[in-house]
């Protein structure tokens, strides 16, 4: 990734659109596209999953439950790799 951003800039200032004292710029404009672009990719999952995940473990008894409920399947895989 950081590969290519790069090459883009050099090309950029090769072709002529950018200056060197734009690049400030051309930099704040880039990372803000790009931690847009990632906030909308990773982030609905992350900002249901997370929270969820909190709300999850926290609750002990429920943890015990999905514990026993995945227990025999992870027996009976352990049983089978042997």
């Amino acid at each position: 990734m950081i590969v290519l951003g790069t090459v883009f800039v050099v090309w950029v200032l090769a072709s002529h659109r950018l200056t060197a004292s734009q690049l400030p710029d051309f930099a704040v404009v880039a990372a803000t596209a790009y931690g847009m672009i990632f906030v909308a990719a990773l982030g609905g999952y992350g900002l249901i999953e997370l929270p969820r995940w909190f709300w999850r473990s926290g609750d002990a008894a429920g943890t015990l439950r999905r514990l026993q409920f995945q227990a025999p399947e992870a027996e009976n895989a352990a049983y089978e790799a042997r």
